[in-house]
């Protein structure tokens, strides 16, 4: 093997030891604290029986084995992936499309797999961090009120600045937020297209305050998966040139890191942290020559990409796993964003989406415990949000699904049911067909919504026929039985709209006018 397939091999094995990192962090976790650790942790199932070793394999292993195993694996994965959709985390998507891109490279031949796979996967992640900023260019995440951005800021000014000095410049911290977040999300992609070692540099201080944010916003999760692929934003050179770093200096950050904060995800994201830094101030960082690339591989990446980020939202074909975390952007109902419209298709075939709105009144069970409101922590947080005229509190329809909330310490209880809410008849369809299908008990009360409402205020000010849905499956509408094509007695949506689309709720207080609260 010739000096470049030697490099090529070491790039390859990094990039190979740090996807297996990201695979087995939850499982470490799992072990450390019996939990699945970050509240955005991959859930493991019954099919980690069979990628956990693979990808331990894959890191332990070297030449066409390491590579065997590797492209096993992510196959492994992916199909995990497909079948657990739409129960996925938004990461989980960007892991995902890079993955893909993986075995489509690697599919093609032993030899340049690492020439055909940096280049994709470099625009993958261009598109996934442009999409992420893109779509908070809206009127409710630059409310400053209602921003996620003023939320995640204000936890982590509380946690870490000294308590005087952060009631004194709170109001300031508070009401610039929103732009500071949305200027540094929008500087990332087009810091690492430029100038790649400053961008990755700065993503990793991104996602270093991302994976310190207190519950209920701990998104170590996210922080992990982007730290174990960002060096493919570097030329792949520089990863071959920092691949005798890991054993020394990151194992030492790490085995630091799990001294200071007991969490293998942040351990993880310690380690892949030093890693991507050895290769950022390593040689060979100059432009890679491109030899041997795919065009066609890194456009067919780049496009699929491009769909998942900027085009399902427009369309209305995903919103829970949509590349809009934290954006406060309305999916349905009227779009809030200053450049697109959402929901076209759910617009366009009303009865196919199940588009139409409701707002429920009452509910219980399950019901109310997905749709729930979470404090936020720390408590001084809470303080500086209220003083903002923030409600100083967080929906969490995407946790409360996921099932994953209480790795970050925070209940799951039906009293803490954010009533009312306002949701489409395709969410209260395929939520009633999984309690009946369960044997669960469902009871609720809930008002049709005319479409021509779309802000918080109309909602919550119409004044509609009460639809109750009582414990033995029946519904009356004031006191009469319900027409046998009530939205409550109608089935699920079907399984090839539901697998991709999972439109949660939005969560109504008083006084709410034209924007959405902030949820995950």
């Amino acid at each position: 093997m010739g000096s470049a397939g030697a490099a090529e091999g070491r790039a390859l094995t990094v990039y190979g030891q740090l996807w297996a990192l990201y695979v087995l962090c939850p499982f470490f976790d799992r072990l450390l604290l019996g939990v699945a650790g970050a509240v955005d942790a991959r859930p493991l199932g019954p099919g980690d029986v069979v990628l956990l070793p693979l990808a331990a394999l894959a890191a332990l292993l070297e030449g066409r084995l390491a590579l065997g195993m590797m492209l096993l694996a992510h196959i492994v994965k992916l199909a995990m992936f497909a079948y657990r959709l739409p129960f996925v985390w938004d990461h989980e998507c960007w892991a995902a499309v890079t993955e893909a891109s993986f075995v489509l490279a690697a599919a093609q031949g032993e030899t340049r797999v690492v020439q055909r796979f940096w280049p994709a996967a470099r625009a993958q992640l261009l598109l996934l961090y442009a999409g992420a900023a893109f779509w908070k260019l809206n009127t409710s995440f630059l409310d400053h009120r209602t921003s996620c951005g003023t939320v995640i800021l204000a936890q982590v000014w509380a946690a870490y600045m000294p308590s005087t000095l952060a009631v004194d410049l709170a109001p300031m911290v508070t009401r610039l937020s929103p732009f500071a977040a949305l200027g540094g999300e929008v500087m990332l992609p087009l810091a690492m297209g430029y100038f790649p070692r400053l961008g990755v540099g700065l993503a990793l201080l991104f996602h270093l305050l991302v994976v310190l944010a207190p519950a209920p916003n701990f998104a170590g999760g996210f922080s992990v998966t982007c730290a174990s692929r960002l060096i493919l934003c570097l030329p792949w050179e520089a990863a071959a040139s920092a691949s005798g770093h890991i054993s020394a200096l990151a194992v030492l950050g790490a085995a630091l890191a799990v001294a200071f904060i007991r969490s293998a995800a942040f351990a993880t994201f310690a380690l892949m942290f030093l890693v991507t830094v050895s290769a950022v101030f390593a040689g060979g960082l100059q432009k890679s020559s491109g030899t041997g690339s795919s065009a066609t591989l890194t456009r067919c990446s780049a496009v699929s990409t491009f769909v998942y980020a900027f085009v399902l939202p427009v369309l209305g074909l995903q919103h829970m796993a949509s590349c809009s975390m934290y954006a406060n952007l309305k999916h349905y109902g009227g779009s809030n964003h200053l450049l697109l419209p959402t929901g076209l298709l759910q617009d366009a075939f009303p009865v196919t989406f199940g588009s139409e709105l409701l707002r429920v009144d009452e509910a219980s069970g399950l019901l109310a415990a997905q749709n729930v409101w979470t404090e936020i922590e720390p408590e001084l947080a809470t303080t500086l949000l209220r003083a903002a005229n923030h409600s100083g509190r967080q929906f969490v329809p995407y946790y409360a699904r996921m099932g994953s909330l209480d790795a970050a310490g925070v209940a799951l209880q039906e009293e803490n049911a954010a009533l009312p809410v306002v949701m489409s008849a395709f969410e209260l369809r395929r939520s009633l067909a999984l309690l009946r299908g369960s044997g669960q008990i469902a009871s609720l009360r809930y008002v049709r919504l005319p479409s021509d409402l779309q802000t918080p205020a109309e909602w919550l000010a119409h004044r509609g026929a009460a639809v109750q849905v009582h414990p033995n499956g029946t519904c009356t509408v004031d006191t009469k039985s319900c027409a046998a094509d009530e939205i409550a007695l109608q089935p699920p949506p079907p399984r090839w709209l539901s697998s991709m689309l999972l439109p949660y709720p939005y969560a109504l207080l008083p006084g709410d006018e034209k924007e959405i609260h902030c949820s995950s």
